[in-house]
């Protein structure tokens, strides 16, 4: 399926099959569907639909078992102590420290030329979720060769991606070959859980304060509690720490940094969008008086409006694995033990009779719809970080808007690896206030 359509054209793969596929041999299938009301119900059954086999084997090889991957009983204890940690006091001190780091990048645009924009994000992003999910001060954005143990950190990230593509696609007995590339993943994630350690260690010899505004922290400490509840996970090294802690920074780095660049070069193309967002923001800033918290950021019902809309025409991840634990009927699709089904959110997206024109950026179709995205997964399980990317998203709209005319110098193409990818946008930037 995949050598003929692609991950893309799974949609047209079902104008010929229908909404719902099923294939496969003996006493096990594969099912591909595009129909909400299945999506929903296995979304929503977690214990029953747990993320498909090679998710696991090739998310935990590295570093164990972390909330991303684990099931049941396991999973429930993890998400019972990291849930209350991302709450709202620690979004609030998050966008106050954002701003600044927004505010860092935009000192890097050039004014008045073309530049690409990608690099500068990816530093945004690698030195905010750095500090706020690992505590690590990387600063890439000053420095943007910056080494660890001769790992240069901004390729670590992609190493690591690179890895876990490859695991994704091939055997696990592939995985025992001497190959370079499970070398070089090693030494990229041995030498990051290193420097955790190491700052982890200055962290415990010097006065710290306002820990709340990084997720790590407040987990070393709910992790050092005298709690004895049995439904309780602890973890029994700092380095599982990180391996947690990572999982979701790296989990999240490049599905927002996508959806960053796809929503900035939507809106430079669309001047109209544009300028309808500019005016919304201004009449916030007023009713601010020009200091807009992470709390205002939901009176901004246009700019949410454009958001989903880039997650539905762009959901990073195309499609998701569930397997099936046990024999079992939806919507009168029966399921087998060991079946996987795979979700097609890609499809959904793209359903013409649920969403017009899929093809068109029309942001005001959220105005009047009970439709959903699936970006960001339904139920219990939805995306963990989904609030604090929300933050990263919006946020750098807003401030952009409010500093820059932008104008996009070239045509960016979106390209398919383990999720969608663009890897150059060129914008051209003016301050505001010379047209004004």
């Amino acid at each position: 399926i995949n050598a003929e359509y692609g991950d893309f054209g799974l949609a047209d793969l079902h104008k010929k099959y229908g909404r719902t596929i099923e294939a496969g041999m003996g006493d096990k299938s594969s099912i591909i569907t595009m129909d909400f009301p299945i999506m929903k119900e296995v979304f929503l059954r977690r214990d029953d639909f747990p993320s498909g086999y090679y998710y696991k084997r090739a998310f935990n090889y590295l570093s164990g078992t972390t909330m991303f991957t684990s099931e049941d009983k396991e999973w429930s204890e993890r998400h019972a102590v990291l849930l209350p940690l991302m709450n709202q006091t620690m979004l609030q001190k998050n966008t106050v420290m954002y701003s600044d780091f927004v505010n860092k990048c935009f000192a890097k645009f050039p004014m008045n030329k073309p530049f690409d924009l990608v690099p500068l994000v990816d530093a945004l992003l690698f030195d905010f979720s750095g500090l706020a999910v690992l505590g690590l001060e990387l600063n890439i954005l000053e420095n943007p060769n910056k080494s660890y143990k001769g790992i240069r950190l901004v390729d670590s990230i992609e190493t690591l991606n690179k890895g876990m593509e490859l695991r994704f696609f091939t055997p696990m007995w592939f995985w025992k070959l001497p190959m370079p590339a499970w070398r070089r993943e090693a030494k990229v994630y041995n030498a990051l859980g290193d420097l955790f350690v190491e700052a982890y260690q200055k962290y415990l010899e010097t006065p710290h304060q306002d820990d709340q505004r990084t997720l790590v922290h407040q987990l070393l400490h709910t992790n050092k509690s005298d709690t004895e509840s049995k439904h309780v996970h602890k973890y029994a090294t700092t380095k599982d720490i990180f391996a947690e802690t990572f999982s979701i920074f790296i989990g999240g780095h490049d599905s927002t940094l996508f959806t960053m660049l796809a929503l900035i070069g939507e809106i430079a193309k669309n001047i109209d969008v544009q300028n309808k967002l500019l005016a919304e923001i201004n009449e916030l800033m007023n009713k601010t008086n020009g200091n807009i918290k992470y709390e205002n950021i939901a009176e901004l019902e246009y700019l949410d409006m454009v958001v989903k809309e880039i997650t539905r025409m762009y959901s990073f991840a195309t499609y998701v694995i569930r397997d099936a634990q046990r024999d079992m009927k939806i919507q009168n699709l029966q399921f087998r033990k060991g079946d996987q089904i795979y979700l097609n959110i890609h499809a959904y997206h793209h359903d013409p009779t649920i969403f017009p024109e899929p093809e068109k950026f029309l942001p005001e179709r959220w105005a009047n719809t009970n439709a959903n995205t699936l970006t960001f997964g339904l139920g219990v399980r939805m995306c963990y970080g989904k609030k604090l990317a929300m933050i990263e998203i919006k946020l750098i709209v807003i401030k952009l808007l409010q500093e820059f005319n932008l104008k996009l110098s070239k045509p960016y193409q979106i390209q398919q690896k383990l999720g969608l990818h663009i890897d150059k946008l060129w914008i051209e930037v003016t301050p505001r206030e010379i047209n004004n």
